[in-house]
Formats: structure tokens, sequence, C-alpha cells
């Protein structure tokens, strides 16, 4: 019976430990590792790098390189491996914790990663800090960019790493990116659609650090009318930007040509030449009916100030737009065809409809139309 007593409480203590364990290994996820080829075939160079100290710098490397990235924490808290992932970038050659190391203070740990460079690519190297409430951010993350597909001197002097190509930026922007030690000065611009500027400022640009220097800057505008533009970057008293990269200010809207007259750009006596304006309009799958009639609606008060016109009668309706196979059948109320004597406006009225919708790629051939009727139509 004594036998079975201890056989229980042994039983019982094993539980509690193993449910103990269970409840430990979930208070911090596990770090990820990088997904790499089977069977590396990048032999090592005998450089390794060390990262100690340089989150937010931009390093040179090549394949082959070693990477050791030494990271204090704190017991309860881990550092996690993030990014890159996939593509075989990275092999990890090992990952050490310990607290046993002369670089720590008491109550640290040291989580080291040393890593060897597989590829010739740029990628972001990065590994977050985090606790047991894993719905938080990160405590802090380590981020540095990895250029191993370039030499130094490839480089250029300036090198814009956020915001991202076609960033969604809506009255603001994160501008963050590395310059050389031999720039003096930086400076930008925010440009709407059509090339004005909506924002502008200086760049504050840190201490070099090796062989660049960061420079960062939050900045606010108020949000253009146009659904997109870019981000201009300038060195010096340069007056052609050194980084440019295009910005959505608005995803909800598109952009659309109108053809129009001009006298003030045509050539004299031209009747088929027709100019461009652009329309910011709702996205929508129906975008040359769109485009046809923003062209019906006719010029704006602004774009007659500047010469255009419309050879389209007022009044007029579209019907109808079918496009297949390359050809685009724009059908439109009777209004199109009235008291339009002259051969010259006819032609500009034909020649407005046509280059509105063959500015869309799918669109090869126009074949307009009134209430159905091709035949006998837009007669001079």
């Amino acid at each position: 019976m004594r036998q079975l007593s201890k056989l229980w409480w042994l039983v019982v203590a094993l539980l509690i430990g193993v449910s103990m364990a269970a409840c430990s290994s979930q208070r911090v996820p596990p770090a990820a590792q990088p997904r790499v080829t089977a069977s590396p075939v990048v032999a090592e160079t005998g450089t390794v790098i060390d990262l100690a100290d340089r989150s937010g710098d931009l390093v040179v490397a090549k394949p082959g390189d070693v990477l050791s990235v030494p990271l204090i924490g704190t017991p309860g808290y881990q550092w996690s491996f993030r990014s890159p992932i996939n593509g075989g970038i990275l092999t990890m050659k090992r990952h050490v914790v310990t607290e046993n190391d002369a670089r720590l203070k008491k109550g640290e740990v040291l989580s080291e990663w040393v890593f060897k460079i597989e590829k010739a690519t740029t990628f972001t190297l990065q590994l977050d800090y985090e606790g047991s409430n894993t719905r938080r951010q990160p405590a802090k993350t380590f981020r540095v960019e990895v250029v191993a597909d370039r030499t130094l001197e490839q480089l250029p002097a300036v090198i814009l790493d956020e915001p991202e190509p076609n960033a969604v930026a809506q009255g603001k922007v994160s501008i963050y990116g590395y310059a050389r030690a031999t720039v003096p000065s930086l400076t930008y611009r925010v440009l709407d659609g059509e090339g004005k500027s909506v924002a502008q400022g200086k760049l504050a640009i840190s201490e070099p650090r090796k062989d660049f220097s960061v420079f960062e800057s939050q900045v606010t505008f108020v949000k253009p009318n146009t659904p997109a533009g870019k981000l201009a970057v300038y060195s010096g008293a340069e007056t052609t930007s050194a980084q440019e990269v295009p910005l959505v200010f608005n995803p909800q809207l598109t952009t659309v040509e109108v053809y129009f007259m001009n006298s003030k750009l045509a050539a004299p006596e031209t009747c088929k030449e027709v100019f461009p304006v652009k329309r910011y309009i709702p996205k929508t799958e129906a975008i040359g009916t769109a485009a046809l009639n923003q062209l019906i609606a006719g010029p704006t008060a602004a774009e007659r100030s500047a010469g255009y016109t419309s050879s389209i009668p007022t009044g007029v309706k579209l019907n109808s737009l079918i496009i297949r196979d390359g050809v685009a059948t724009a059908d439109f109320s009777p209004a199109l065809d009235r008291n339009v004597g002259g051969s010259c406006r006819v032609a500009a009225i034909a020649a407005e409809i046509m280059q509105t919708l063959k500015q869309f790629p799918t669109v090869k051939e126009v074949i307009i139309a009134i209430n159905g009727r091709t035949e006998d139509i837009l007669q001079p």
C-alpha cells in the first residue's frame, strides 16, 4: 500500500512538472529559423562581420561572409528571428543563449546569432525582442540592411530604403535611408501627380557610421487631389533628385486622360490634333465608360483658361460602351450628330472620342455609333 501511495505521488509530481514546463515553454514564442536550401554550396570567405551595436546600419558584404549578431536581453524576453525567412539567403550556423559572457551585466542574457550569407542579393536582417504577451509590438527591433550583391564602390551616394514603391501616404510619409559620408546635405520634396510640391524640407543626417550615415524623417502634408505622386530626395544643392519613389495618396482614386482641342497647342488649320488632360476619378472596372463621361462633361474652367475646348455638343449622353477583341464600340445619343455641320468639327469630335478610348491598352480600334447606327453619322 505504501508503494502504491509513493507511486501515486510520483505520477502527480511528474504531471505537475510536465504542466509547468509546457506553460513555461508557451510564455515566449519560439524563434523562427531561416529557411535555406538543404545543401548550401557557397564556401565561407573567412570574413566575419560583427553587427554588435549596428542596428539601423547599411552593411556591405558578399556571399560566403559570416554575420555575427550578439544581442543582449533579460530573462522573460527573447530575441526572435524575423527575416529573411524564405529564398535560401542565409544559413544559420549557430544560435547560443548564455548568461556567462564578459559583455553582460548582472541579470542580462546574451543571445548570439551567427549566419552565413548564401546568395548575392540585398536583404533586411531583422530580429525582434519579445516577451510573453505576443499581441503587443516587439519591445525593440534589431534591423540592418545587408547589401551582398554590389561592392561599396557600386552603391549610389544616396539610398532610399523607406517608403517602399507605391506605399500609401495619406497625409504623412516616413523617410529612411542611407547617405555616404561625403554627402553634405539632403532635402526632400513630396510631389503630386502634376509635379507640384506639397511638402519640402531638409533631412537630418546622423554622424557617419562606417561608410554611410542614416537619414530619417516623418513628413506630414495636406493630401493632394491627385491619386498618386512621388517622393524625391535631393543631394546637396543639386536640382535633380538623387532618389525617387512613387507614392499613392488616395488608393480609391485612379487617373484617366481626356482628349480635347487646344488652339494654343495645335498646329494652324488642324482639325484632328487633340491633347490630353488628366482627370482623377473613383476606381471602377468600367474605366472606359468613366473616361467618356468625363469627356462629355467638357473642359473645366481651369482647362478652358489654358486653351482647351471640346467639339462635342452639349446634351450628349453615352448609351453604352462595349470592348471586344480590341474593338471599342461607343454608342451615343442623337445629340452627338445634331448641328455639327462642317468637316473640321466632325473630325474633331471623332478624334476626341477615339484618342480618349485608345489610351487603354485593350483598345486598338474605335467604332462610333448613335442609337445603334454606325452608317451615315457625323457627316459634314
